[in-house]
């Protein structure tokens, strides 16, 4: 099983070729999850230690370790490509998508107006895959403009596509994921597939969005932006 992580530069495989490809969280998924795991078997290793016997919280400690462990091994996956299909992971459940069927990648941006805790807004960009039917999925993958990161309350006019956001979107590792996929998609599909000539990803309507969740602008891998 090959582990052949993408690039900018990852050369497109060939259709009778094409090995299976793993997407990953990015490293800081992991140290989150480490850090996580070793904050709460403290936490717990105190309490048990004033309660009970050491040995009783060694023991809790290390069950909570080995639980943030499982947990950032089981969840790291984001998309697995393989000769016959995309497998889209939503924690411990995944979507498969045929390689046949994909008619567009790329990213939204999305802006909800109620419910976060960020002053009642929450904008974001993620990556979605489309198929040929029109439907898109979205992915785990998610890109935070650094302007708003830490803010505590979004700008009421933001503008996604300000020239000032977008280097920092097509170096985001959304980007360079779905720069890679389509290369191996387009090489599978051929010039006349549903990828290459429908681009849904600048104009399909069909999601699955929060209730209050509005799309304000497209990205596509080639590098083409636009409002929607």
């Amino acid at each position: 099983m090959a582990d052949d992580r993408p690039g900018d530069k990852a050369r497109a495989a060939q259709p009778a070729r094409m090995q299976r490809v793993w997407y990953w969280q990015p490293k800081k998924f992991y140290a989150f999850m480490a850090l996580q795991g070793i904050f709460v078997a403290l936490i717990t290793a105190g309490i048990s230690s004033t309660l009970a016997s050491a040995q009783l919280a060694l023991i809790l400690c290390s069950a909570e370790v080995l639980t943030a462990v499982f947990l950032s091994v089981a969840l790291s996956p984001v998309l697995m490509l393989r000769p016959d299909l995309v497998r889209i992971w939503h924690g411990f459940k995944f979507v498969n998508i045929g390689t046949r069927e994909v008619a567009g990648i790329g990213m939204l941006c999305t802006r909800s107006d109620v419910g976060s805790g960020r002053g009642g807004n929450d904008i974001h960009w993620r990556l979605w895959i489309w198929r040929d039917d029109g439907t898109g999925e979205r992915t785990s993958y998610l890109y935070v403009p650094r302007g708003l990161q830490f803010s505590l309350r979004y700008p009421s006019k933001y503008d996604p596509l300000a020239a000032g956001e977008i280097p920092g979107l097509n170096a985001s590792r959304p980007a360079t994921v779905a720069r890679d996929l389509q290369q191996r998609l387009l090489a599978a599909q051929g010039a006349d597939g549903p990828l290459a000539t429908r681009h849904l990803e600048q104009h399909s309507r069909s999601l699955r969005l929060d209730r209050y969740q509005r799309v304000l602008a497209y990205w596509s891998p080639n590098g083409q932006m636009g409002r929607r």
